[in-house]
């Protein structure tokens, strides 16, 4: 009988042999992970929503009707806008900030990955909405283009940034899920729309995280 050479090899690596192949096993799904996604050098994570996926549904906001989620960019403990998520609709209020379209519209519309989110946009010209009884502008995962004032650079700039929306449902029992939320840290530079991580990078990411917590406990074990 021909013996099964992959089921006695790893029984014959040393202890730093093990240790290595942990290592590169967590570097590979780490640098697959990163390699498969677009993220702009000088876009800046926001947790302002965090963690991602973040779903929003009526009556899990505030306000009367629950329906409110508020949100700071920059984190400086200064609200800078609010998502209004109710059954029939789904907006996004305005705290002296804008949000932007690529193009003149109406309504709320998503700007397209590889586009430069910047000073080009121009507001809704009618409401600020994304979905209503009668559309969706986000039915699938896009870009909601926005600027707000911040301090973060030392004194109010203006600076821009954008979230990964998708409206769900229909009019009646509509959600929203928010997949990410970018901007730029520096002041009056646009920001580059990226492509949302595909879940099978998520995958890698994951199994990368968990090679690094095995090498760990067995560093640790080892001592």
């Amino acid at each position: 009988m021909r013996e099964n050479k992959s089921s006695t090899l790893l029984p014959q690596l040393t202890a730093d042999s093990q240790t290595r192949l942990l290592a590169y096993t967590t570097a590979a799904g780490i640098g697959a992970f990163f390699a498969g996604q677009t993220a702009d050098a000088q876009g800046t994570l926001s947790q302002a929503l965090g963690p991602y996926p973040h779903i929003l549904a009526p009556g899990a906001g505030t306000g009367y009707y629950k329906t409110y989620f508020y949100f700071d960019v920059d984190g400086n403990g200064s609200l800078d806008f609010n998502l209004a998520v109710s059954p029939t609709r789904v907006g996004i209020g305005i705290f002296g900030n804008q949000v932007l379209n690529p193009s003149s519209h109406a309504y709320l519309i998503p700007w397209t990955v590889g586009s430069t989110m910047g000073g080009s946009g121009s507001a809704p010209t009618y409401k600020r909405f994304l979905a209503t009884s009668g559309f969706n502008m986000f039915p699938s995962t896009s870009a909601l283009g926005f600027s707000f004032t911040s301090d973060s650079s030392g004194s109010p700039q203006t600076h821009y940034g954008y979230l990964d929306v998708q409206v769900n449902g229909t009019s009646g029992n509509f959600t929203a899920t928010v997949s990410d939320l970018y901007w730029n840290m520096t002041p009056n530079a646009g920001l580059v729309v990226n492509a949302v991580p595909e879940p099978s990078s998520l995958a890698l990411l994951a199994a990368g995280i968990g090679g690094l917590a095995i090498w760990r406990m067995r560093r640790t074990q080892g001592k």
